[in-house]
């Protein structure tokens, strides 16, 4: 019993300080120098590592409760409306893309909150998805690893690119402005790409949560 308390607590306690460890990152994206953008990507970088390591902690004895679920849930959402929002605001995306996220995250975490009280979690053996289309869209192995990759690649990209303009003001010679157009779309189109993932996996969520309502 003891053993298992200690694993959940290494796993919530690691989603508490990859969140903190995020704030840190988000200081040095406002830095507004290239040292301080590589700074920034290598601290998104653990805090990426961080949310891998806290599921496997938590999935180590298969113990893994409603409450954690819940916690992770929200590491995830602070990290990336966070980021999202980090990103619109310096004007390096659209603001409707945060807009977007973030309702979408408030809509599926409400409706998650109301599927929590019968019972039903996120994932795993409970999950609140019924449907087999739906468990492949939301809660599959296939589909988390796909659009938190899309995420990881995403912001880690955006940031270089953020390396690279503050480069490009330092040194021009080094960092040929040639890129620049370049550079942006590709950016840009990962974005896109990410944020329709992120929709996408919403709309079984919805579906599936409406027998709560009867």
């Amino acid at each position: 019993m003891s053993c298992i308390i200690s694993y959940t607590f290494m796993a919530n306690l690691i989603t508490i300080v990859r969140v903190i460890l995020l704030f840190v990152g988000i200081g040095f994206i406002y830095s507004h120098n290239i040292y301080g953008e590589i700074l920034a990507f290598a601290i998104v970088i653990i805090v990426i590592i961080m949310d891998w390591i806290d599921g496997y902690v938590a999935r180590r004895r298969g113990n893994t409760t409603p409450f954690g679920a819940v916690l992770d849930i929200m590491g995830d959402r602070i990290v990336e409306s966070s980021l999202w929002i980090v990103f619109a605001h310096i004007h390096l995306i659209p603001v409707w893309v945060p807009i977007v996220v973030i309702v979408r995250g408030v809509i599926t975490d409400s409706l998650r909150s109301v599927a929590l009280t019968k019972g039903k979690t996120p994932f795993g053996e409970k999950t609140m998805i019924k449907t087999a289309v739906g468990r492949l869209i939301v809660s599959s192995r296939l589909s988390r690893a796909l659009y938190g990759s899309a995420k990881v690649v995403t912001f880690c990209y955006l940031i270089l690119y953020l390396a690279y303009i503050e480069g490009l003001k330092a040194s021009p010679a080094l960092f040929t402005p040639d890129w620049q157009a370049s550079l942006y779309g590709a950016g840009m189109t990962l974005v896109y790409i990410t944020v329709f993932m992120c929709v996408v996996r919403a709309v079984p969520v919805i579906t599936d949560s409406i027998e709560y309502f009867r």
